[in-house]
């Protein structure tokens, strides 16, 4: 539930305006702006390292629940394929092909276990300086 505070009126005025997320079978099902606000809140790249074979980055979930994402971008995977999960409150590392002269990083994903709309998958753009 969504609500400004925890008492029991925001609780009710929450669940009354359809503030909520519901966190099902590892699903997260909820309305666009609620679902990408959570989304924008638990998901980010915790670090970016160049090596010699690629870009490696780091995703850091910040929540219970596990996220599985697939890469929007035609941005080349060289540890796995273009879908994968993290774990709840944890760091998972990719690495892909990547130019060392790239100024900053922006990789779209979608999340393929967050439904904003019956078969509706939510998405996310995620940077890095």
């Amino acid at each position: 539930v969504l609500a400004e505070n925890e008492s029991l009126a925001a609780m009710k005025d929450a669940l009354f305006a359809r503030r909520s997320i519901v966190w099902w079978k590892d699903r997260l099902i909820g309305r666009q702006p609620h679902i990408d606000g959570l989304l924008a809140a638990i998901l980010s790249i915790d670090s970016v390292e160049e090596e010699a074979w690629g870009r490696v980055v780091r995703f850091r979930n910040d929540s219970d629940a596990p996220l599985q994402l697939r890469a929007l971008s035609d941005t080349q995977f060289t540890s796995q394929t273009a879908t994968f999960s993290i774990a709840p409150n944890g760091i998972t590392a990719v690495t892909f092909n990547a130019n060392a002269d790239d100024e900053g990083l922006q990789l779209s994903f979608e999340v393929l276990n967050a439904l904003v709309a019956p078969a509706k998958t939510a998405r996310i753009t995620l940077s890095h300086p």
